[in-house]
């Protein structure tokens, strides 16, 4: 005896909702349901009453994509994954690096945006990347990323790298405060002659860490003492 196949149907996607169903339903224009729904224009409450609840009953959610295209927006933000890791710090590196990441994905969800990676050494393909925003957290001033962005109008973000008002937005990371309690607790711990091992200047962070140890050092009267190295080539 043969078996015979499963007869079932298989259920087709249901047909989504759109702003000219919730119309019809309601008795109104799709001018009214826009307005309805985003809390504008001069409506009665009935009106707009009757308007959100054929919208709940025919289960109406917004397409904010397809609205943000309308716009000129794209909801997605783009992140500029760092320089190539060097080798002697490549794990911490890149536990910072995905930390950062997982953290920028999930407050991008939380805004209904989704995320774009831009290779560091591809600032080219922000030209065509679809984003409203870039975050390039160790950008540095020389980086060509910057005038891309610019001369596509799209606002970067940056940590601790200073941007004029219409270019984005930078983040001040506290890298001050904690490299001055590093060398307090050195200080504390007994050192007398504490030195600086950095890198070559043009990332933000080493400037800022390279500045606060010369202060720090003025303050206390020591000679400052810096060693700059090429963490590659250790």
């Amino acid at each position: 005896m043969t078996q015979q196949p499963d007869q079932t149907p298989i259920p087709l996607p249901r047909a989504r909702v759109t702003v000219k169903d919730v119309a019809a339903r309601a008795g109104v224009s799709t001018a009214a349901v826009s307005q309805a729904l985003n809390g504008r224009g001069a409506l009665s409450a009935d009106t707009r009453q009757r308007i959100l609840d054929a919208a709940t009953e025919l289960g109406y959610s917004p397409d904010r994509y397809a609205a943000a295209l309308r716009r000129g927006r794209t909801l997605s933000i783009g992140y500029v994954a760092s320089p190539p890791l060097d080798p002697v710090r490549e794990a911490t590196q890149a536990q910072y690096a995905m930390r950062q990441l997982s953290a920028l994905v999930d407050a991008a969800a939380a805004h209904h945006f989704t995320v774009t990676v831009i290779p560091y050494a591809r600032p080219e393909l922000l030209r065509s990347a679809r984003v409203d925003a870039v975050y390039a957290p160790d950008a540095r001033e020389s980086d060509p990323l910057l005038a891309i962005a610019a001369a596509q109008s799209i606002p970067v973000i940056t940590n601790d790298l200073p941007l004029p008002p219409d270019a984005g937005m930078w983040i001040r990371t506290g890298y001050e405060d904690a490299a001055t309690a590093a060398l307090d607790l050195l200080a504390a711990s007994g050192a007398t002659n504490i030195g600086l091992l950095t890198g070559e200047p043009g990332l933000p962070r080493l400037e800022i860490g390279e500045s606060v140890y010369q202060q720090w050092c003025a303050s206390r009267g020591q000679a400052p003492i810096v060693a700059r190295v090429d963490a590659a080539s250790l």
